[in-house]
């Protein structure tokens, strides 16, 4: 699976066909995980000073800004990232789904979330940059693949 593979999906629909698509892969692909620990994951990437590419996305428009986040907060069920004279919000409450998946890119496994709400559409998606220093994307790769998968969960 390459980076561009699940673009289109998205911006034609705003992510159902995506979604479906994600439940038919590999596990070794795509894993879901538990919606509870994107808060903890999130400021753990913070924390760490692991750079960041945040895409946010709805149908017909993505948004993309890569780089360190500054500092991140939590207030009333929203997570704040700053960078610099960007920010992003999420809305923690808004949640449904959380997928990890593994993507190909320049012949790189580069891990990245994709995070869904209750309808299905694609709220964002968050990765380490392919083109960033190995360093980084092993780190992000570690901390990705040690999260926790959710249970009970029908996919």
């Amino acid at each position: 699976m390459s980076f561009g593979d699940h673009l289109d999906d998205i911006l034609k629909d705003g992510g159902p066909g995506r979604l479906r698509t994600l439940r038919t892969c590999k596990p070794e692909d795509v894993r879901k995980i538990d919606p509870h620990v994107l808060e903890h994951v999130l400021l753990h990437l913070v924390e760490r000073r692991l750079p960041l590419l945040q895409i946010v996305t709805t149908r017909g428009l993505m948004q993309s800004h890569y780089g360190t986040v500054d500092f991140a907060n939590v207030e009333d069920g929203l997570l704040f990232l700053h960078s610099g004279h960007s920010m992003m919000v999420l809305d923690l409450d808004a949640i449904a789904h959380v997928y990890s998946v593994m993507r190909c890119d320049a012949g790189v496994d580069v891990p990245m979330l994709e995070i869904y709400d209750t309808m299905d559409r694609c709220i964002a998606v968050l990765a380490c940059d392919v083109d960033e220093q190995r360093t980084p994307l092993n780190q992000w790769r570690d901390i990705i693949t040690s999260l926790p998968s959710a249970l009970n969960v029908i996919v």
